[in-house]
């Protein structure tokens, strides 16, 4: 009961304080990957005067991550996403902070001795855990908000294994009270026939859809391609006819963009 209450509390203070959250959250990883970074170098035991480096220079590290941090956004991030962009600042951020308090430490007075493979050691392994905290985070809140249990009712393909397509199958996903279920993508791409886009098994090609159909009993084939021209969604219809399937298309980007549709608005082609 005490730990459900401490839990209640910790989710609150999150909620209400969202910035030093983030900023406590970075300069936590920093610390730990400093750690670390320390006792790899000297083989999980670290002499007394290294310990006393290390001790003597965590207010000048502390200094120099919490202002790359800041300087390159990483105490703005939403930890709850992870994308491309935000790798990039996630690796420009600690370059930015290892270089700065290596300057410090070689040109700083006071700090002779210093373990220079620490350096490129506390580097790697702050990009890694920052990395992999976002990535942690990110799986628990979306297994929080998966719902343990749906009924299914129709199973369907989703045409497209782009981005359009991996976020149709999120919120789809996401939301318990739709009955549908995604089999898998159909996407003409070579390079990711057999392969999982998104945890999702690219099944086949657009040729495939009316065996395809037959196979799983997919009632539905859901089109996420919103830059396509009108022949290949042509030719996406012939199959779906083929097939004798219902078939539904994403809105055009033009109109995701506007915000006149969310993405699991299909409509009829």
């Amino acid at each position: 009961m005490t730990a459900l209450v401490l839990r209640t509390e910790a989710q609150q203070l999150l909620s209400r304080h969202p910035t030093a959250a983030t900023v406590a959250g970075n300069l936590g990883l920093a610390f730990v990957a400093y750690l670390v970074a320390f006792l790899l170098r000297f083989d999980l035991a670290p002499s007394w005067r290294h310990w006393g480096i290390l001790l003597s220079t965590l207010p000048l590290l502390f200094c120099c991550k919490a202002l790359a941090f800041w300087a390159a956004g990483l105490f703005h991030d939403w930890w709850r996403h992870l994308g491309p962009r935000d790798l990039e600042t996630i690796v420009k951020g600690n370059v930015l902070a290892s270089t700065v308090f290596m300057v410090a430490v070689v040109l700083g007075p006071g700090v002779a001795g210093f373990p220079r493979a620490v350096f490129l050691i506390d580097l790697i392994l702050a990009i890694s855990l920052m990395t992999g905290a976002r990535v942690a985070f990110r799986m628990v809140r979306e297994r929080k908000e998966r719902p343990m249990h749906r009924r299914i009712e129709t199973l369907a393909l989703v045409v497209g294994a782009g981005s359009a397509g991996i976020r149709l199958v999120e919120e789809i996903e996401r939301r318990p009270r739709l009955t549908l279920a995604v089999v898998g993508f159909v996407d003409d791409d070579p390079s990711k026939a057999g392969r999982r886009v998104g945890g999702v098994p690219v099944l086949g090609n657009i040729d495939d859809l009316p065996a395809l159909v037959a196979r799983h009993a997919i009632g539905e084939v859901l089109i996420a391609l919103p830059a396509a021209p009108g022949a290949l969604l042509r030719r996406i219809v012939r199959r779906c006819e083929e097939a004798h399937v219902r078939h539904r298309v994403l809105p055009s980007l033009t109109e995701l963009v506007d915000g006149r549709f969310m993405y699991t608005q299909m409509r009829e082609v």
